[in-house]
């Protein structure tokens, strides 16, 4: 009989990634990933090409499948994780954006979310959507186009405006132009969905002044919901399991019970925890999200985000010309000679919880002569690991018990970064081997659409974690000490914006 297979398209912040796995859930081969230019017209602004992202997702689909060696007709389903708050708006007749993609990182909606607050509609998005008035979410990015491209509005007259999330106009690109619609959890992000209902609130789109019946289709995780066309991987493929990208990770890492949690360190770091079946429960600064619908249950997670914390290391290597890459930075750290005290806040785009503060810059407090090179990588780290700290203690004030936690993503390869976390919480931080979190979560989520598994207990077993970094009792006390001095400098960074003040270094 012929072998089937799964294809987990994972399109990211940076770049694009295709997967294939096999119908026992392992990772059979891994494209390479294919990038996509980040646009920054104007100070605050992150944009992307549209085309560029669908062309780098369908290259990276058709790369695993070349590495794979398998044919097109041998895959039984595709899987589609997105970004998140990306926001593309396009006319649904001819699939053309109106413009550039928005991206989760843009803050040119500030203005929007400042008139929104003034109005006094915080505690009613937090009761109904779980999220914070912030520029990351999608709604202002919709408003803002609304207000700002004159063929949005005229779109929108006719009846012909698709305003949604970007996993809406590639799968409408996969499609032909037959499915226009958005899954629960990516939904969440929006500020837009009510998480009791799990439909979009009618009261929240009138006050925001956003037409409903622009927005997508609202599906569950697991189903399948159309074919993709041949023409992109030569095959007339079902696509089924959808979910964006830190909750598919969640899932990825099996983390399917209540308190269980794990750490993505990507573009930015982003901590989520399991929190079961209660659409209803908040906590103070973080967000309250879908997790996935699976079976007609929907879970829920907890999520504390940072903007930029692999972003700080690109920052590095390519504007400051600090590294040539991220393997120098545990060889730069290797020296333990002490130096003097140096803070850095990675606020390059905005604060978030517990602070959020979108104006936030970033800084360094206490540059003096004598700091080098090394003063300043080093400053950076430890400010990248004060901030998930940050996220962590939210989680542990939330009620979440936590004895362990799974982290994920390219920034575990830093072994100094990995064992100050570990110090910071004073819990292992196990290191699991799933670089590919995310496409494997959503690989497993489309099996389960597919009908090759039926339920999480027939997904295969993850390996052990290929390395377990423990606290050291005797450095903690001072690492704590440390990171209490930083949280005062960043409160005051949090507050500079109020103050009229940009960015200091």
């Amino acid at each position: 009989m012929t072998k089937k297979y799964i294809l987990a398209l994972d399109q990211g912040t940076t770049s694009s990634k295709g997967v294939i796995l096999d119908h026992q859930g392992q990772v059979v081969a891994v494209s390479e990933n294919f990038s996509i230019e980040v646009q920054s017209p104007e100070m605050g602004w992150v944009a992307y090409d549209p085309h560029e992202m669908f062309t780098s997702l369908v290259s990276a689909g058709r790369d695993a499948i070349r590495k794979a060696n398998v044919q097109p007709s041998d895959i039984t389903v595709i899987g589609l994780a997105n970004q998140g708050e990306t926001v593309i708006a396009f006319d649904k007749e001819t699939g053309e954006p109106v413009s550039s993609a928005i991206s989760w990182q843009d803050r040119r909606t500030t203005g929007i979310i400042d008139r929104w607050q003034e109005k006094g509609w915080s505690a009613e998005i937090m009761e109904k959507t779980g999220l914070k008035l912030d520029p990351y979410f999608s709604a202002a990015k919709m408003r803002w186009i609304l207000e700002n491209v004159p063929r949005a509005a005229i779109l929108s007259e006719k009846g012909r405006l698709c305003l949604a999330t970007s996993d809406t106009w590639l799968i409408s690109r996969l499609t032909g132009l037959e499915c226009l619609v958005t899954d629960l959890a990516t939904a969440s992000r929006t500020m837009l969905l009510n998480l009791e209902t799990l439909e979009w609130d009618m009261g929240l789109l009138e006050k925001l002044d956003i037409p409903g019946a622009s927005l997508p289709e609202l599906v569950p995780n697991t189903r399948i919901i159309g074919i993709v066309n041949s023409e992109w991987f030569g095959a007339e493929i079902p696509l089924g399991g959808l979910c964006v990208d830190q909750q598919a990770a969640l899932f990825g890492q099996h983390c399917f019970n209540p308190g269980e949690a794990k750490l993505t360190y990507g573009t930015g770091c982003f901590m989520l925890g399991n929190i079961g079946v209660d659409a209803t429960r908040r906590s103070t600064d973080l967000l309250t999200s879908v997790g996935w619908q699976t079976a007609g249950k929907t879970q829920y997670v907890f999520d504390g985000g940072i903007y930029t914390t692999g972003a700080v290391v690109d920052w590095m290597i390519n504007r400051l010309k600090l590294l040539e890459s991220p393997e120098e930075i545990d060889q730069i750290l290797s020296d333990k000679t002490p130096i003097p005290e140096l803070f850095f806040i990675p606020a390059l785009s905005g604060l978030a919880a517990p602070y959020w503060e979108p104006e936030a810059r970033g800084s360094w407090y206490g540059l003096t002569l004598a700091h080098d090179r090394r003063s300043l990588v080093k400053s950076a780290m430890e400010g990248i690991g004060f901030r998930v700290m940050d996220i962590f203690g939210l989680m542990e004030a939330s009620g979440l018990v936590l004895d362990s936690i799974k982290v994920d993503g390219g920034l575990t390869r830093n072994r100094f970064l990995m064992q100050l976390q570990a110090d910071l919480f004073g819990i292992p931080i196990a290191v699991m081997d799933l670089v590919e979190a995310t496409a494997i979560g959503i690989g497993l989520m489309s099996g389960m659409a597919a009908g090759i598994f039926s339920s999480p207990s027939d997904f295969p077993k993850h390996p052990p974690p290929q390395e377990i970094y423990r606290p050291n009792d005797q450095n903690r006390a001072g690492i704590l000490q440390r990171y209490e001095r930083w949280c005062t400098i960043a409160r005051e960074t949090a507050r500079w914006p109020k103050q009229g003040i940009g960015s200091l270094i």
